[in-house]
């Protein structure tokens, strides 16, 4: 684990809230036709709007275009707005830029008790932004949101069906 998962973790084991995983979407397309310095741009920006939250929250680049955040105590509908307040702010910015204009968010969102490893926390808030990833991009969800029946059905629950399948 790199130090911010590390330092989410020692929070999640004292407050209960949410664990984020944010993913910038279409950076590779961004660096393949205006460089990587438009690609830095993007992620420097994203960076600049997370610190915003650092004073109630960890946030951390994970690496490449993925971002981790614990957002303690707070409830769904509080982290909705913030979400919300994050995503326009990005959106508004990256429109006017003829460069970034294809740059949208993504993120997947874990409600975690101090009761729950991170570990687990960490691996729902994927599968969530892998929900997010595999249904149009550009949005958040809730891993608590998502059916059973639903993440059966995408992706990586589908080919572990199959595999289970072809096994018997």
């Amino acid at each position: 684990r790199n130090r911010g998962e590390k330092l989410a973790a020692q929070f999640m084991q004292r407050y209960s809230g949410f664990l984020v995983f944010l993913d910038m979407d279409n950076l590779k397309k961004i660096n393949d036709i205006y460089g990587h310095k438009a690609g830095d741009r993007a992620l420097k920006l994203l960076g600049t709007l997370l610190s915003e939250y650092t004073h109630q929250a960890v946030v951390c680049r994970l690496g490449g275009d993925e971002f981790l955040m614990f957002l303690p105590d707070t409830d769904p509908d509080s982290l909705s707005l913030q979400m919300d307040d994050l995503f326009q702010k990005f959106h508004t910015i990256t429109t006017d830029d003829p460069e970034l204009r294809f740059a949208t968010l993504s993120a997947g969102l874990c409600l975690c008790s101090t009761d729950d490893s991170f570990e687990d926390c960490y691996s729902k808030a994927d599968k969530a932004l892998y929900y997010v990833k595999q249904n149009g991009k550009n949005q958040f969800f809730f891993y608590q949101q998502i059916d059973r029946s639903t993440l059966a059905a995408s992706g990586s629950g589908k080919d572990l069906a199959l595999v289970a399948e072809s096994l018997q």
